[in-house]
């Protein structure tokens, strides 16, 4: 998610991370990390997992208050964490990718490539152990072994015509030049989300909408309502698809991305998060330290803000609601739901 939902927090923390450790360093455990900035979390089985600044990967069992920090050999802003039935993933900048295999235990670097001064952003497992990795300027790595090795791809077919006509033709003439110029043509790759029949879209910065076969083999990019960045997006219970962007822009669209309608949604600020409640509500988590609630005909209420965050993330637990941001953690009693009506 991370080149783009607080650009100037981002710069500021990796100047932060550069003077205290530098991200070639292994992470330094520190007291209260979940109070430090979260990008992004995920939840397996009985635990949540929140990673973030510093190369902060933490761990907290559902039914205790209390979080854990993993020890990792490499310090990068983290950015992105996803899981499947035995497997970790997480991912960040430096290109770097470390994965666990034991609940979170321990974990192993997997991939940091420093020299390529890019952030992954985005992270997903497939099916027959494999996975890929996406990020800015079109950054895509795949696992064919559960994450153990990685491999690049550039996806040309992303291009546009007039820029893949110019790379061919570059290729013939200098093969370096070639491989220096693609290396900026592709926008950001922000989001990944499954749609009903099993492909995939990506998102990503200047309103880029992509779709992909169920392995990611190959996309096609599809004319989007936006010209701004998506940071979110996610796949409702009837099939449609929420995209969240730029300064409130938010769009639905039919479950074949055929059909694209603007949310009336009032608030000009970043929606970094999408998720879906228990209780079958549709939340959104945005800058400013807000979350938004609402049912199915996607009218969204205010139900809770955090002056001085920006939420990135929301996990259910119980009968509370978890927000995570730039200052750490939060716990959102959800019978406040209604309840919290601050300007907006």
């Amino acid at each position: 998610m991370w080149f783009h939902i607080f650009f100037s927090l981002i710069i500021s923390v990796f100047t932060l991370n550069q003077a205290f450790a530098g991200p070639d360093s292994a992470a330094i455990k520190v007291p209260l990390a979940e109070q430090a900035l979260i990008t992004a979390t995920v939840s397996q089985d009985q635990h949540l997992f929140a990673v973030g600044t510093l190369g902060h990967i933490l761990k907290r069992h559902k039914s205790e208050p209390s979080w854990q920090q993993a020890a990792l050999s490499k310090s990068p802003l983290l950015t992105a964490i996803a899981a499947d039935k035995s497997t970790l993933i997480a991912v960040g900048h430096d290109s770097s990718i470390f994965t666990s295999y034991d609940a979170g235990e321990s974990w192993d670097i997997s991939q940091f490539l420093p020299e390529t001064d890019l952030p992954l952003l985005a992270v997903m497992p497939l099916a027959d152990n494999h996975w890929i990795a996406l990020g800015a300027y079109g950054a895509f790595y795949r696992s064919q072994d559960n994450g153990k090795s990685w491999q690049f791809e550039f996806h040309q077919e992303l291009l546009f015509a007039e820029d893949a006509a110019f790379l061919d033709e570059l290729k013939q003439q200098s093969y370096d030049d070639y491989l220096y110029e693609r290396a900026a043509m592709l926008p950001h790759f922000n989001g990944i989300e499954r749609l009903q029949d099993g492909r995939l879209v990506i998102t990503g910065e200047m309103g880029f909408i992509a779709v992909g076969d169920p392995m990611a083999k190959a996309f096609k990019r599809i004319e989007s309502p936006y010209e701004g960045s998506f940071f979110s997006v996610k796949r409702l219970a009837d099939g449609q698809i929420l995209f969240g962007g730029l300064q409130g822009n938010l769009f639905v669209a039919n479950h074949d991305l055929s059909e694209f309608t603007q949310v009336s949604f009032k608030v000009k600020a970043n929606i970094n998060h999408i998720d879906i409640g228990p209780d079958h509500g549709i939340y959104l988590a945005t800058n400013g330290g807000r979350i938004f609630r609402a049912d199915p005909s996607l009218d969204f209420t205010l139900i809770y803000r955090s002056k001085g965050q920006d939420f990135t993330s929301l996990e259910f637990v119980d009968e509370q609601l978890l927000a995570f941001g730039s200052k750490g953690v939060e716990t959102v009693p959800l019978a406040s739901q209604g309840g919290n009506k601050d300007a907006q």
